[in-house]
């Protein structure tokens, strides 16, 4: 798995959250931020208020990518289009609630326009400033059909609060661990990994930023343990917005700077 589709990970994530932090006390809000929702987006209020006494379900539409490439980037810098479905049970302020994402048909989170996304996350708050996002079956696949499938939880602890209706313009520190299958174009499984955050990731969610974590590390284990590796999001300890990355293996360390 390239680091490229762990920001798409995030990315997904992060949008599912930004839209679950805007719901209000008495349902769907009248207006959406229009931050990570980028600039073509319908909504299809299945049930629009908890008035009623159960959930919220409500369809975000974001159109065609002819749409999406018409409109351009969102203002987090990534193309969005597809449906995606949102079920909510209750105001997400409140500990305990829940938001289930489905993602039936692809959907498109990404820096590339032909990385598609299908599958389901479980988002569950546990304290005032923190989330913890269940990874059931979410596969991300290209144009050419290969697919990363993922599966784990990550928990998003808010550290700022400058502005509680959305998540861009907060700073998150991420825990969790993920397992990771990569896949050929036959379906078959070509490698699979775990990834445990032993240093929690830091994500500054504003532009020249969100691209990837600013500071934290990752260990990537795989059954062949030469390919294994650890990953410093800040092998200088500046917290900079570089994209740089440093990669530990059996045969040296590597430097990289991932793809914006």
């Amino acid at each position: 798995m390239e680091l490229e589709q762990c920001n798409d990970l995030y990315s997904m994530l992060e949008f599912s959250l930004d839209v679950c932090e805007q719901i209000q006390g008495t349902g769907i809000p009248e207006n959406w931020n229009g931050l990570s929702l980028g600039k073509v987006v319908s909504m299809d209020a299945k049930d629009s208020v908890f008035y009623d006494g159960d959930e919220i379900r409500f369809d975000l539409n974001f159109g065609t990518l002819v749409e999406a490439k018409n409109a351009g980037i969102s203002a987090d810098n990534r193309w969005r289009y597809g449906t995606i479905e949102f079920r909510i049970d209750k105001y997400f302020k409140e500990i305990g609630a829940q938001a289930e994402v489905k993602i039936e048909s692809p959907f498109c989170s990404s820096t590339e326009d032909d990385h598609l996304f299908t599958g389901d996350l479980l988002l569950t708050r546990i304290s005032s400033n923190a989330v913890k996002i269940e990874i059931k079956s979410l596969k991300i696949f290209d144009g050419a059909e290969a697919e990363v499938e993922f599966d784990g939880f990550l928990e998003y602890n808010c550290l700022t609060t400058s502005n509680v209706t959305k998540v861009w313009g907060n700073d998150f520190q991420i825990t969790g661990n993920i397992a990771v299958k990569a896949f050929t174009d036959d379906n078959a499984i070509e490698t699979s990994a775990q990834y445990n955050i032993v240093t929690p990731l830091l994500r500054k969610l504003e532009a020249g930023c969100n691209n990837s974590p600013i500071s934290g590390s990752i260990q990537c284990g795989f059954l062949d343990d030469a390919l294994s590796a650890k990953v410093e999001f800040d092998p200088f300890e500046n917290q900079a917005c570089d994209n740089f990355v440093r990669i530990s293996k059996k045969d040296g360390v590597f430097d990289y700077v991932i793809k914006p």
